[in-house]
């Protein structure tokens, strides 16, 4: 039934406990487990510090965070003896999400309810709620 199961991650605990959830939904099913970190690309504003090397700079130090994300939670899978696939893509997170998920005909999204701060949540909107109304297969939400 769910052959495939994408979980963001983004090194919070509710996305660790999404994580854990999958896991036991893995076991039950034999899933691979589809791993994602998105890098939502940063906006600078004009200035002289936003040079070509310290935006080079700024992203490379965070693609180096999201590799450590992605290798823990790779890390974790393995241990519990499934299968992984592990994908960095820098970009909106849902949108990529969404998309990454059509594209590899994922049979489950599990998210964590929050990732982000509320601040961010409210200027940004929820990541999770964005790919619960858009996403094409079955999301669950872990609290």
């Amino acid at each position: 039934m769910f052959s495939k199961i994408m979980v963001p991650v983004d090194g919070s605990e509710h996305s660790k406990k999404a994580l854990d959830y999958a896991i036991k939904l893995g076991k039950m099913f034999s899933s691979e487990i589809v791993l994602i970190h998105v890098v939502q690309q940063p906006i600078f504003p004009f200035s002289e510090m936003t040079t070509s090397t310290f935006i080079d700079k700024v992203i490379e130090g965070l693609m180096e965070n999201a590799r450590r994300i992605i290798n823990a939670a790779k890390d974790t899978v393995k241990r519990e003896g499934l299968r992984v696939v592990d994908i960095i893509k820098v970009g909106q997170p849902a949108e990529v999400i969404i998309s990454e998920a059509e594209k590899l005909n994922v049979n489950l999204i599990v998210i964590g309810s929050k990732g982000v701060s509320k601040v961010k949540r409210f200027l940004l909107g929820s990541i999770s709620d964005a790919v619960v109304h858009h996403a094409k297969c079955p999301v669950l939400i872990v609290k």
